[in-house]
């Protein structure tokens, strides 16, 4: 990154700014929105995911420290622990998949797959067609692709959160939620 001009160094910061308001009204999200546009300046998403990483548990410590503030003891413990479990036993292989797919393939076919995967986000959301989970297997799918694209560039939020949103109480989702992206992470 020493080679970068001025104007890319601050492209890169106003994205990682822009990315964390992204994270701090929706609390997920940053990421996938961030790497497209960082990889254009840089086509290489190994030299991006470490500072990602970073602002990802950054963001959500801060947004966990002020959803506990000011509230009682049975508000805060709102985190589902037996199917946290239940997903990381799922995740687990796909997301070292993930990482060893990102540490062992080319920059090129990396930041393809990245793209194509935003790219699919963007036009399942134009459609308006969100991920419906209606059988395990469909579960098990999702939280598995969600596990390898989160280990290849940790923008998996978007095949794990309809699934966990369909598994867990309302109250509990967005803490349960923090967890996950921190163990993640």
């Amino acid at each position: 990154m020493e080679h970068l001009a001025w104007y890319q160094y601050a492209a890169i910061g106003l994205i990682f700014v822009w990315s964390g308001f992204v994270r701090s009204g929706l609390g997920f999200g940053g990421a996938v929105l961030a790497l497209p546009f960082l990889l254009l300046i840089i086509n290489d998403a190994l030299i991006f995911l470490p500072l990602i990483a970073m602002h990802l548990i950054f963001f959500s410590t801060l947004i966990m420290i002020q959803s506990i503030r000011g509230r009682t003891a049975d508000q805060v413990g709102t985190i589902n622990w037996d199917y946290l479990k239940r997903c990381l036993g799922i995740m687990i292989v796909p997301k070292i998949a993930g990482i060893i797919g990102l540490l062992t393939l080319p920059p090129v076919i990396m930041s393809s797959i990245i793209l194509l995967f935003v790219l699919a986000y963007a036009i399942g959301y134009i459609v308006n067609r969100p991920i419906e989970i209606k059988t395990k297997y469909q579960e098990y799918g999702f939280l598995g692709l969600g596990a390898y694209v989160s280990g290849t560039s940790l923008t998996g939020a978007p095949l794990i959160i309809p699934v966990v949103a369909a598994r867990v109480a309302k109250h509990e989702l967005r803490n349960t939620l923090f967890v996950l992206w921190m163990i993640l992470t």
